[in-house]
Parts: structure tokens; sequence; C-alpha cells
């Protein structure tokens, strides 16, 4: 409404449009206020005053989702290059720890919004313009566990003939295999069962 449009702007224009007037801004801040939020419309006005309403003729239409439309135009350009830092960013981490929980810790984002990240092409572009030929997500291969596995349950067995404190001993194997200790204590209450 005009009166809601004037208070916004803080003008006593009337609407108006084919011109590029306060009036013409006011209606541009009434439609995109039916369109999108307050925000939202008070950002975008002046633009959307100088590329809409300023070509109107005396009669005229607009539908909601032609504001709406309008307005994700003008947003996708800021959203897609937020989009490429982030993924930037996160492939020149990923080369460097190629552990989602860092990475998520880094760009102060979840670990789920990491694991999207890297499904994106600007993601894999940059590791490709970095040089970066390993593998391109966090699963660890069978083969390099199988081969922690062993030689943590070989670490293991030493320890406990040396007497080492069974409260220590996750804690060494974690360490010296670069395991998490999680994993290392799952393992252990496994080898204890085989035992048993």
């Amino acid at each position: 409404s005009p009166t809601y449009s004037q208070k916004l702007m803080n003008t006593r224009s009337n609407f108006d449009w084919g011109n590029k007037s306060d009036g013409a801004a006011m209606v541009a801040v009434a439609i995109l206020l039916n369109a999108s939020d307050e925000e939202t419309a008070l950002r975008l006005y002046p633009q959307y005053a100088e590329q809409v309403v300023a070509s109107l003729d005396h009669q005229w239409t607009i539908k909601i989702s032609d504001a709406q439309a309008w307005i994700d135009e003008q947003e996708t350009p800021q959203k897609q290059s937020q989009q490429q830092r982030q993924a930037i960013a996160c492939a020149q981490l990923f080369v460097k720890h190629r552990d989602a929980k860092q990475i998520a810790k880094a760009l102060m984002v979840t670990e789920r919004s990491v694991y999207r990240i890297i499904k994106r092409p600007e993601f894999h572009t940059e590791l490709d313009k970095l040089g970066y030929d390993g593998p391109r997500d966090f699963r660890k291969t069978y083969r390099s566990m199988s081969l922690k596995h062993d030689k943590a349950r070989k670490l293991w067995e030493q320890i406990q003939q040396d007497g080492t404190p069974k409260h220590k001993r996750a804690g060494i194997i974690s360490e010296q295999t670069h395991t998490h200790i999680d994993t290392v204590r799952r393992w252990i209450r496994g080898w204890r069962e085989n035992i048993e």
C-alpha cells in the first residue's frame, strides 16, 4: 500500500510509474514487498524501479511470480560466487587435510555441507588447478585400513607383552598408527573377544 511504502521510504510521494521518480521507487518497494521480505525489498528496489517500473506504461499488471523471478535473477550471481569461493577454499583445505571434520571447522560449516561441496564442479576444477591427483572423497581405501589394522594388532600384542597399562594401550596404538582412537578401541574389543 502507498502508506506502508511511504513510511518505509520516509517520503510523502504518491505512486507513480513510467519514470524514475520517488513515486516509481515506492511502486518498486510495494511490488517487492509482495514478492519477498522487507530487507530484500529495501535492498533491491532501486534496480527494480529503474529496470522494471520506469518502463511501465499507463495500464500494467505484474505477477508476483514475475517479481520473484526477477529477485532470483539478481541474487543468483552473488550466491554463485559465494559457492565458488567456498568450493575453492574447500579444495585447498582438502589437499592439505583430506579430513571432513577439519575442513568443516575451517570453513565454519557442517560436515554434511563439506560432503555437498566436494560434489560441485568448482571443487574439482580447483583440485585440477592445484595439480591434485589423489582420491577426491573422504573414503579410506580398504587396503590402507587393512594395513593399519594389521599394524595395530601387532602393536597391541607387543604392548600387552611389555606390560603397558590397559588404559594407555588404545592411545599408544592410535598415535602410532594415525588411526582415530574410537576405531582402535573397537578393534581392541574385537581382539579381546577372539582371545576369550
